[in-house]
């Protein structure tokens, strides 16, 4: 099994491609509609390349003895998996995937359950799939080979760059993001606690209602906080809307093939807006 540096390179692409495939094929049926579940944007996954690539190197020679591959392959994509997870959430502060809800799990990173189904994919990779890709990698003539393999690196090197450089402009303008929804929040848990504070002063001195929300003075001064800040939030909502529309495409693939990278979503803006409205019209009609 003495491949070239660019059979290698090509074993690689196909296994990249191969892997999109099978990702789409899960996503499909899971969801009933297509899915992009690649990293990139184009029909690539490079984890799959590295992975097939390394199972290749290592296993194929031992392709016979099935026991011996399988516990193999099952430590091989375990630890691919898991530096792969962990190297993508330390640049990019995000989980990509997540199996902390599956038993038998190393950080949420890699389980049981998968690594056991990826020791099956291998076995069936060095025995059945890999061998017909083989001829077909020796059998591409030197050139044609060299020339499709530069220009999808070629392609595959400026899809890297437009997605990494989404994700960085994305994940700025999601601070920004979650640092309004906490601002919006610390204002509707504000409303709530002196909600409290002001029942709490009326059961104490067993105040008539009505004074207590005409006359009180830190009521009459949160009233008039009260309209400021609801001026104030609406404000942090358009700007939020704002920066929610300015999702490039890119991001927008992204975010439903790894739902985990969104921030707060709109839904649950709106409920917060919701909750801070609600707790509005509860003082208007105390006040009545």
């Amino acid at each position: 099994m003495g491949y070239t540096w660019y059979e290698w390179c090509s074993i690689f692409l196909i296994y990249a491609i191969l892997g999109w495939c099978a990702e789409v094929c899960y996503a499909t049926v899971h969801t009933g509609k297509f899915i992009n579940r690649g990293f990139l944007n184009g029909p690539v996954c490079p984890i799959y390349g590295c992975g097939g690539t390394v199972v290749v190197a290592c296993l194929y020679p031992f392709r016979e003895r099935f026991v011996l591959v399988f516990f193999c392959a099952i430590i091989l994509s375990s630890v691919i998996e898991y530096i792969t997870g962990y190297v993508l959430e330390k640049i990019f502060h995000e989980y990509w995937w997540d199996y902390s809800e599956r038993p038998f799990n190393i950080k949420g990173y890699v389980c049981l359950e998968f690594s056991i189904l990826w020791g099956i994919v291998c076995l069936l990779v060095v025995d059945i799939l890999h061998p017909p890709i083989e001829k077909f990698v020796m059998w591409i003539p030197y050139r044609i080979e060299i020339g499709v393999l530069g220009l999808s690196f070629l392609v595959f090197l400026a899809d890297m760059y437009v997605t990494v450089s989404n994700i960085v402009k994305w994940k700025k303008q999601m601070r920004l993001m979650n640092e309004i929804v906490d601002i919006i929040r610390g204002f509707s848990d504000g409303v709530g606690d002196s909600m409290s504070s002001i029942v709490l002063k009326a059961m104490d001195k067993k105040t008539e209602w009505t004074d207590i929300f005409t006359q009180d003075e830190r009521y009459l001064e949160f009233k008039e906080e009260l309209e400021k800040r609801k001026q104030e939030t609406e404000k942090l909502k358009e700007k939020y809307n704002r920066l929610i529309k300015q999702k490039s495409m890119g991001y927008k693939r992204l975010e439903k093939a790894f739902p985990r990278l969104s921030g707060v979503s709109p839904v649950r803006m709106k409920e917060m807006w919701q909750e801070i409205k609600e707790k509005g019209k509860q003082y208007g009609k105390k006040e009545k």
